[in-house]
């Protein structure tokens, strides 16, 4: 391309271009906006680890320094120096950035202007930013050229040639239009690029959840759906070219859309609305912008302030009062209502059992908790895990629920808990607790298995395993049983039916992979007798002897602690 005239351009568009330029050449540049508390920075970069800045001071000025050009560098530079000094900003580098190379008595009155600058001086003349328009001529053809009508003209003819059923060039030649087609779209927008994803039917939105993008533009027409998927050439593009949206809302008064709207309004909370009742315009890059359209709108409240880990306690009490369930919650940030009515804070169990919200109502002082899981459980240890789910169990009305801080005698008052009991949640509970009393037994680690393993037989055989454990008496209601006897035991066994039967065999648990023996259960019943076939004659199957209770006495397990318990794998 021609070289640039810079003679020619006014003074704020050669400031305009040049921070433009910077900021494609350093992707995390930010262009500071002009006031009287700018510190005569124009555009800052932090350096690699972030602790220090390079800053950039641009000049319009394109021939020979005068008195006057020199007085405002001077006063550019003083403006920094005394800024850094009140703000404690580590400055590295203070690039002076102008279409003007400098002469041997430029550097020398700039070297005695600086003399003493805690920072580095440089003077980046006529050749760098030259140097700069060479790499992107698109910024220069945007603003000084016709890049804004081209990049208009590309859109539209990828519109046409995308959504059209009369281009058919097969399947080679429709690659070679959409690379054509996407290299155009890319060559005249300074501040974003676009992607193109061609496909039957539109994507899930989840799709399109990555970082670096802005925004998505499709286009569906009976045969396929065009997505033009916009992102940042840089990090202050949005700031450069913004990306202004007017989205209007019709709600009927007293709907339950109106109540999500206020609550929105209020609080923070997410939105989304739909069916007629939202209005938008949306000025996107690229000429692909809509006005007054109808659609629907999920707006997700995104922090506006982060809480470096604060803890509170999370309690639950009974009606009465009763602390229930204790756990710590920590707080990772927080974002305000519009209405300044109230707000949310956003935190995670601090094991990770769940994420919470706390919506806060400034006014009267009234607070409720929000709790989701994942239940992706796997893996986590089972100390971690109790409370955190015990906390769960107890969630629910009519109990009440309490946030104390960690460092503070004060306590606040408790608010209604509106989730009803989820049996799952306490059924899960027991399984916990029956692990941790079989890790207790087995004298090694347990982690929790998965959810995935919480299967009818798995959950009663742990369940059943920990009651033992514990001492209790775990009944084992029974119609028929198999008693295996040596054959020349038969007669002498049938001989002292009715009678009670008592059994020993070992306590085996088995948890994914791992097999635990615990010990030895006694099996006994207070009165058996035999199953007679239809003859009268005892059912015998080989050395097996079936019996039947009498007067449907129930089989009971105890445990015997007579045997060492072993871990096997």
């Amino acid at each position: 391309m021609a070289r640039v005239e810079w003679t020619r351009l006014s003074g704020d568009e050669v400031e305009e271009v040049v921070a433009i330029l910077l900021s494609r050449e350093n992707q995390r540049a930010t262009r500071i906006r002009p006031s009287q508390g700018d510190g005569g920075i124009d555009v800052i970069v932090p350096d690699g680890d972030g602790g220090s800045y390079t800053v950039y001071q641009i000049k319009k000025f394109s021939q020979n320094l005068a008195t006057n050009e020199k007085v405002q560098i001077s006063k550019s530079y003083k403006r920094l120096a005394t800024y850094i000094a009140e703000q404690g900003v580590d400055v590295s580098v203070w690039n002076l950035v102008m279409p003007l190379d400098p002469t041997n008595e430029n550097r020398a009155w700039l070297s005695g202007v600086t003399e003493g600058s805690p920072f580095d001086v440089d003077w980046l003349g006529l050749i760098f930013v030259d140097g700069l328009a060479a790499k992107y001529p698109d910024v220069i053809d945007y603003y000084t050229g016709d890049g804004k009508g081209r990049l208009l003209d590309a859109v539209t003819e990828l519109a046409r040639v995308m959504t059209s059923s009369e281009v058919d060039p097969g399947p080679a030649g429709a690659v070679a239009v959409i690379e054509s087609l996407h290299s155009q779209i890319n060559r005249w927008d300074p501040h974003y690029k676009y992607d193109l994803m061609v496909t039957e039917h539109a994507p899930d939105p989840g799709t399109f959840n990555r970082p670096g993008v802005l925004c998505v533009h499709q286009t569906e027409s009976q045969e396929r759906c065009v997505s033009i998927i916009i992102k940042a050439r840089f990090d202050d593009a949005v700031n450069v070219r913004p990306i202004p949206m007017t989205v209007r809302f019709t709600v009927q008064p007293g709907s339950p859309s109106a109540e999500a709207l206020q609550e929105h309004l209020d609080y923070g909370t997410d939105l989304e609305m739909g069916d007629g009742q939202v209005e938008f315009s949306v000025d996107l890059p690229g000429g692909l912008g809509v006005e007054n359209a109808q659609g629907s709108v999920r707006i997700v409240s995104l922090a506006t302030e982060s809480v470096a880990g604060e803890d509170v306690l999370l309690e639950i009490l009974s009606p009465g009062g009763q602390v229930l369930a204790v756990t710590t919650l920590v707080v990772q940030s927080r974002v305000a209502g519009r209405t300044g009515r109230g707000g949310l804070l956003f935190g995670t169990e601090i094991n990770g059992v769940f994420k919470a919200s706390w919506r806060m109502d400034f006014s009267t002082t009234q607070t409720r908790l929000n709790i989701q899981t994942s239940g992706k459980f796997a893996g986590m240890r089972l100390e971690d895990l109790l409370s955190g789910v015990s906390f769960l169990s107890e969630f629910h009305a009519p109990n009440r629920f309490r946030i104390r801080n960690l460092y503070s005698d004060a306590v606040s008052e408790a608010d209604a808990i509106e989730a009803e009991r989820v049996p799952v949640v306490d059924a899960l509970l027991q399984v916990v607790r029956s692990l941790l009393t079989i890790q207790e037994a087995a004298r090694t680690q347990i982690r929790f298995p998965g959810m995935h393993a919480l299967t009818r037989e798995n959950v009663s055989e742990w369940n059943r395993a920990a009651a033992l454990l514990r001492g209790e008496q775990v009944p084992l209601p029974w119609t028929s049983m198999g008693l295996p006897l040596p054959r020349d035991k038969h007669d002498e066994f049938l001989a002292g039916l009715p009678s009670a039967v008592l059994l020993r065999q070992a306590l085996r648990v088995r948890i994914l992979t791992r097999e635990f023996q615990l010990g030895n259960q006694q099996l006994y019943c207070a009165g058996v007798t035999a199953q007679l076939n239809s003859d009268g004659s005892p059912v015998v199957n080989g050395e097996v002897i079936q019996v039947v209770p009498v007067d449907g006495y129930e089989a009971v397990f105890t445990l015997l602690n007579d045997s060492p318990q072993i871990e096997q794998t």
